[in-house]
């Protein structure tokens, strides 16, 4: 369908700047939310939400004044970058060295902890190959002080702790600068799931050095990819740092937040104005499953045909 860039600016007088692109609420389906991307520069249109693009008719092109870009309506609608202390990440990584082995040494077959992950598809090869750990009920021999998400320290610890490293990806070697703990028994949301308090930081593998990853929405997802042989990683309570990412990145959340949620949309978006290859896992691949790690559970593997 073309449509003239006019069109665009009379639908909505307002768009936003994302880089070198503006966005415009779409005047081909109808839409309330700025989910048309437009290039001025190339005359490019895209919906991320009906899909439909193109280019602009040339003679019907409404030239606007060159400095619109520098006009105060439009602001970069794009992540900020978190202001990162090197030193105070390394200080972390030296503290967190030792007490992730102790964790890690604690995970042992036979044990509540080990028995949880293979009801989770997760052998315990498996989970000590991505340095997982294990906090026993009320952190006896591997103490934990654990807060949840609102930084209030717990009363009850339940069965324990999965614990998964989390680190921080710069030009050197990874830093370890944060522990995210998965209860063992079924607490409340604001409860089973919590991290140590200060900086978080990305689960899953060292995406710096391959040509591809999947972004996943939580820690087990993550895990069910990798051990099905494809890079993942999770950034849990985190913006995306793009920086980090090669230039293909596939997003595959669960199912209930999927390539229609807005957030998704957003986040790949940015990824592309950023100039990486962003691509979404076709719901289908999920084959019902609410998400990969239930999966995994159930057929013991993942397939994804790409």
């Amino acid at each position: 369908m073309g449509i003239s860039e006019q069109a665009l600016w009379a639908y909505d007088a307002h768009p936003r700047q994302c880089g070198d692109w503006l966005r415009f609420k779409c005047c081909i389906h109808g839409g309330k939310n700025q989910n048309l991307s437009f290039k001025p520069d190339s005359g490019y249109y895209r919906c991320f939400k009906c899909l439909e693009s193109g280019f602009v008719n040339e003679k019907q092109r409404h030239r606007r004044d060159s400095s619109v870009s520098k006009t105060k309506q439009y602001r970069p609608h794009v992540s900020a970058k978190p202001i990162i202390d090197i030193e105070t990440l390394k200080e972390r990584d030296r503290r967190l060295r030792p007490w992730l082995k102790k964790l890690q040494d604690n995970l042992q077959p036979g044990t509540p902890h080990a028995d949880y992950l293979l009801k989770r598809g997760i052998p315990i090869e498996s989970a000590k190959l991505w340095g997982l750990g294990a906090s026993n009920k009320n952190g006896v021999n591997v103490p934990w002080p654990h807060f949840t998400r609102q930084s209030k320290q717990l009363t009850r610890q339940g069965d324990g702790r999965i614990v998964v490293p989390t680190f921080h990806y710069w030009e050197g070697d990874p830093l370890l600068i944060n522990l995210y703990g998965r209860s063992l028994s079924d607490e409340p949301k604001n409860q089973r799931h919590d991290f140590l308090v200060g900086p978080k930081g990305v689960i899953g593998c060292d995406p710096r050095k391959l040509d591809h990853v999947f972004i996943c929405e939580g820690a087990f997802d993550c895990l069910s990819l990798l051990i099905s042989g494809y890079p993942a990683v999770a950034f849990s309570g985190l913006s995306v740092d793009w920086s980090s990412l090669p230039n293909r990145v596939i997003f595959a959340y669960d199912n209930d937040d999927g390539i229609g949620d807005k957030a998704t949309r957003e986040q790949g978006l940015e990824g592309m104005l950023r100039g990486h290859q962003v691509e979404y896992a076709d719901p289908r691949c999920l084959a019902g499953f609410k998400d990969w790690n239930q999966m995994l559970q159930t057929k013991g593997s993942i397939y994804l045909n790409l």
